[in-house]
């Protein structure tokens, strides 16, 4: 009965509450907003149960609907941390339909409605675009269904930017020329003061873009840290990565360099202090496989004695930050191969070397986690991978990052990291089939030319004859001819 009710009465109205409270803190203050909402006229809602004034939030003063200046007391405060989530990139069908209301993104009013109905680019090139820029240009990938910039447009972007032409990446300047396009349609302004305005923005787009140094772009910006590996530079950023003062190039007496893409990961300025500052950072998600899969990994700086240079490793399945336990020794368990009075020490989630664990030495100290591609290793299975061996034997059971299990054996190698050695695949012994094969197919194109003889025997038969009946046909005809 109340929802038919409801149904013959008028619509409810709200009003729209905003309380703002400020706090006095010594010197300063802090101002707290709440909004609410209040139900001015009931309508509808009345059958439903709900009565005029209804509202989540009380009114200061009883009665009144307004007030201000009335003191309250605070009984108690809590502080929280949260932290803001960007917008979720575009979908192929999101990017599409803003490149057909691009119009809207543009603040100067004229050049927004120069742009309606006509967007960036047009209903048949939209798709062709987007393909260009995921394939041959590679400034975009696909990562879990939506469409994510590359690295390589990371760093162009910063350097447009730099070099003052952002307008190149805004559509404000396909805003401008349509907005310019219709003055000339409309008779506003001639047609040659508008490619006098072309002319003139080529010209100093062409100066901006060719006339700036690589190396002035950054001079800016403060110094990361010291260098990691001569101890003399400072690590400065450049176009394609954050480099030592003194790496010159090829002959020069420094050769640091962490490259700007790691893995699909565009690696920023804080990022890389971090790195600089620890040594190691992580976990930490955003790396891009071939698949346009994301994953989570650790990164560490360290130096690769057989390269003989710096290197950025990277380990992946490790743990979020939030979902990871405090590390705890459980206990010693071998003598450590790469230093003396030093033991191999068992923790909850890696088998190291007691010194790089207590953080005496910060490479080349023996390390094994204890689960290595998703499959746990036992104390007894990795013992020759600490001993004189320093490998483990063929072990079953491993997962790829593709899902797919394998099987092999874990190598020591001089930096104290593993890696795998995988046993040899088994040869193909099928040379009697292959023989076989053979002499199928070759009695197979002897049947074939056959066939093709014979039927090329018949189809001249076939057009003899014809010919003779042709020929029989005129004759009687003549013959016909000539009795008449």
């Amino acid at each position: 009965v109340r929802q038919f009710l409801a149904s013959l009465m008028g619509p409810a109205t709200w009003e729209n509450v905003t309380r703002l409270v400020t706090v006095s803190a010594g010197s300063e203050e802090a101002t707290y907003k709440t909004t609410a909402r209040s139900l001015d006229v009931p309508g509808f809602l009345a059958a439903l149960g709900q009565e005029a004034g209804a509202t989540t939030m009380p009114a200061l003063v009883p009665g009144k609907a307004e007030s201000s200046g009335v003191e309250v007391q605070a009984l108690s405060f809590e502080a929280e941390e949260k932290e803001t989530r960007p917008p979720q990139r575009y979908t192929e069908a999101q990017l599409l339909r803003m490149m057909e209301t691009a119009g809207e993104m543009v603040e100067e009013e004229e050049f927004s409605d120069a742009m309606k109905g006509r967007g960036l680019g047009t209903p048949a090139t939209r798709a062709d675009i987007i393909e260009r820029l995921v394939g041959p240009t590679s400034y975009a990938r696909r990562v879990d269904g939506r469409l994510g910039p590359t690295s390589k447009a990371m760093r162009l972007m910063d350097v447009l930017q730099r070099v003052d032409v952002p307008v190149l990446a805004s559509p404000e300047l396909t805003g401008q020329w349509e907005f310019g396009l219709r003055e000339v349609e409309e008779g506003h302004i001639p047609r040659q003061t508008q490619y006098d305005r072309l002319v003139e923005f080529a010209r100093e787009l062409t100066e901006a873009l060719t006339g700036f140094q690589h190396d002035q772009l950054y001079l800016s910006e403060p110094p990361l840290g010291e260098c990691p590996a001569c101890g003399k530079g400072e690590v400065r950023e450049s176009v394609w990565g954050y480099q030592c003062s003194l790496n010159t190039g090829k002959d020069g007496p420094c050769n640091f360099i962490i490259w700007k893409d790691r893995a699909g990961r565009y690696m920023d300025r804080l990022l890389v202090s971090n790195l600089l500052e620890k040594r190691q950072v992580g976990p930490i998600s955003g790396f891009v496989g071939r698949g346009g899969r994301t994953s989570v990994g650790m990164l560490e700086l360290m130096r690769d004695e057989e390269k003989e240079k710096w290197i950025v490793n990277l380990t992946y399945g490790q743990e979020e930050e939030g979902d990871r336990e405090p590390e705890e020794v459980v206990g010693p368990l071998w003598p450590c191969p790469a230093h003396d009075d030093c033991q191999i020490v068992e923790t909850n989630y890696r088998f190291v070397c007691e010194q790089l664990l207590q953080g005496k030495i910060r490479t080349g100290g023996p390390i094994l986690p204890k689960q290595v591609c998703k499959r746990d290793m036992l104390p007894d299975e990795v013992a020759g991978f600490f001993g004189e061996p320093g490998r483990t034997e063929i072990l079953e059971d491993f997962i790829s990052r593709f899902g797919r299990p394998f099987k092999g054996a874990l190598v020591r190698k001089k930096t104290g990291k593993h890696s795998f050695e995988f046993p040899p695949r088994p040869k193909k012994a099928a040379k009697k089939t292959d023989a076989k094969k053979t002499t199928t197919k070759k009695a197979t194109a002897k049947k074939a030319t056959a066939a093709k003889k014979a039927t090329a025997k018949k189809t001249t038969t076939a057009k003899k004859t014809t010919v003779a009946k042709k020929t029989a046909a005129a004759k009687k005809t003549t013959a016909a001819k000539k009795t008449t």
